[in-house]
């Protein structure tokens, strides 16, 4: 499947490892991919975003933002408040005792990824399979960043729409792929 792909699509792989890499994670994520395939002011998905009024510079905080909530949702379910629990660690260890890389995850016994191949987990595995899919049935012989964003944006669990609506993205789906492909025909 690499095969296919562009030099852009490319590089927005590499970006999403270097950033999974730099956050310590254990995989790559669909938001780490999204932020890739961002990175590039000139990609499709980005020109689309600018736009709609968007700019994608904040795409990185959104990410912390979304899965803080996400963190928050989960402790709630369990009668934990997260808020509660933050001012009670500051008050005990001084201010900003929470503040560190939100998103660190651990490896295999508490190991941290810290150079060398990151794997995909497994939603992002799936915006890969949907971004192929969406590049044969345009009958595009390549795989682009274009190509990458519908994958993310089609898959189950949506962390990529997440994202987007945390920097403003209020178009659904769809309008988010017609819109892309309106684009993708511009460039054409």
């Amino acid at each position: 499947m690499f095969e296919r792909f562009t030099t852009a699509a490319r590089r927005a792989v590499v970006t999403a490892q270097q950033q999974a890499r730099e956050a310590r994670l254990t995989e790559i994520g669909a938001a780490d991919l999204l932020a890739g395939v961002l990175a590039d002011r000139e990609s499709v998905p980005a020109r689309v975003l600018a736009g709609l009024g968007v700019a994608p510079t904040g795409t990185a905080e959104a990410v912390e933002e979304v899965f803080e909530d996400g963190d928050a949702e989960a402790l709630g379910a369990i009668g934990v408040d997260l808020d509660a629990v933050r001012r009670q660690a500051e008050q005990t260890f001084g201010e900003g005792a929470f503040d560190r890389r939100r998103r660190q995850r651990p490896g295999l016994v508490g190991h941290r990824v810290t150079s060398g191949h990151v794997p995909l987990d497994r939603e992002t595995k799936q915006a890969l399979v949907l971004a192929l899919r969406e590049a044969v049935a345009e009958h595009h012989r390549h795989l682009g960043p274009e190509h990458l964003f519908l994958g993310l944006l089609a898959t189950e669990e949506g962390t990529a729409l997440r994202v987007l609506r945390r920097v403003g993205v209020q178009e659904d789906v769809t309008a988010l792929r017609r819109l892309v492909l309106a684009e993708l025909a511009r460039a054409a």
